[in-house]
């Protein structure tokens, strides 16, 4: 008991000596060092010196650096520690993260590392996980490398089909007609390749489009075919140039001006295109509706700038799920609409779940608000529908019930809800 008075005596002396107030810092880190001097080490000062001891190599770096010697400090130390909470919150969105954008070869993989993550998501700070993380990135890239690759090579399968028979069947043959149905006939069974299979869909529509209409002109003269095969050469040439330019096809006079996404008017020509499509390769898409949920009251609780910038994050996130061969574009408001290619009616709902899970998970920040964003959403498949107009009003339909049915949900047309 005398020896800890001493200290204490000793302790409010050298403070003072030193000019230094007594505050419960000051007065811990003199304590430790007087206790020191006399040989006397106290079980409080051996349990700091434990908790130093087990944290990480570069945070006892931190407290040889910035001399930390109590208990406040420390504390201040660990709370620039990443929280669990945010590292699970990260783990959550990871697949999405690194999901494919051409190849989704290697989504399977993508989603074992997402599930053994979400067992223990600390392990993604270790050295063997971000070397799988950068070796899924690595394969991505080559996937679709590999992807593009076989697009080149099928555009040029069709053109140099298209260019073969002009050569030697249009202009030499002396039965026009027999020619064209054989040019319908291989065109219909050219053999794409899977990664090509949706974008040079509608390459090849336009191609048989112009079989149809030499079909309907065969008694044009042959000065007129020797010209159509000027133009082709041409159109050839385009398409060539246009392949280099996949990422730029849209011009900013199609796009919405806020959101980036298409408006309103580009949407009713790629309705048609995409119309055409399904009606003469029997190819399946799906309509969604989405629509933000309290749009109003983000307006009127933060302003419309804040607004503007929910509708910009939200497009942004409709573009990053969507592939390009899709549709996406703002309908009005805060109303957007999608057009989605599938062969599998799983596949949309897949879609629609990656897109619930990533809006709900998220934040969308705004200076220095983080909010959280809901939607509702209406789905139909077209085969299930007579008219484009009766499955895009039944869409909306679809919207309008999951609004006023407590918002927060997809509803299908089968009456499913997600």
């Amino acid at each position: 008991m005398n020896k800890i008075k001493n200290i204490i005596k000793n302790t409010l002396l050298a403070l003072k000596n030193k000019n230094i107030n007594a505050t419960p810092n000051n007065y811990y880190k003199e304590f430790s060092i007087q206790a020191e001097l006399v040989n006397e080490d106290f079980k409080e000062c051996q349990i700091f010196k434990e908790a130093i001891y087990k944290l990480t190599q570069e945070e006892q770096d931190e407290v040889q650096k910035n001399n930390i010697e109590t208990y406040d400090e420390l504390v201040l130390l660990l709370l620039e520690r990443i929280s669990i909470k945010d590292i699970n919150n990260f783990v959550d969105i990871i697949d999405h993260i690194l999901a494919p954008s051409v190849n989704y070869d290697i989504e399977h993989t993508i989603k074992r590392l997402s599930v053994e993550l979400s067992k223990d998501p600390k392990k993604l700070f270790q050295s063997e996980i971000i070397r799988k993380i950068k070796k899924i990135t690595e394969n991505r890239i080559s996937a679709d490398r590999a992807v593009v690759r076989d697009k080149a090579l099928d555009i040029a399968k069709l053109t140099s089909l298209m260019g073969k028979y002009f050569d030697k069947s249009l202009i030499k043959s002396n039965n026009t007609m027999d020619e064209i149905s054989n040019i319908k006939s291989e065109l219909e069974s050219l053999n794409l390749s899977d990664s090509s299979y949706r974008e040079l869909g509608v390459l090849k529509s336009k191609l048989i489009n112009t079989v149809f209409e030499l079909e309907n002109s065969v008694e044009k003269s042959q000065i007129e075919l020797i010209q159509g095969k000027s133009d082709f050469e041409d159109l050839h040439k385009k398409i060539n140039k246009l392949q280099k330019e996949l990422e730029n096809v849209k011009e900013e006079r199609n796009l919405d001006y806020l959101t980036g996404v298409m408006n309103r008017r580009a949407f009713d020509i790629e309705v048609k295109k995409i119309e055409h499509k399904f009606k003469f390769f029997k190819s399946n898409y799906a309509i969604v509706f989405y629509d933000i949920d309290h749009f109003k009251s983000i307006n009127d609780t933060y302003g419309h700038d804040c607004g503007d910038s929910i509708l910009k994050i939200f497009a942004e996130v409709l573009k990053y799920l969507t592939r390009q061969e899709d549709v996406v574009a703002r309908y009005g408001g805060e109303e957007f609409v999608a057009l989605i290619n599938y062969n599998q009616e799983k596949e949309i709902i897949k879609y629609l779940k990656r897109m619930k899970k990533l809006i709900k998970t998220s934040n969308f920040v705004y200076e220095d608000y983080k909010l959280k964003v809901q939607f509702s959403a209406g789905l139909v498949f077209r085969n299930k529908y007579s008219t484009y107009q009766e499955a895009i009003k039944r869409a909306d339909g679809l919207l309008y019930q999951a609004k006023h049915e407590g918002r927060d949900k997809i509803i299908l047309d089968d009456g499913m809800e997600l």
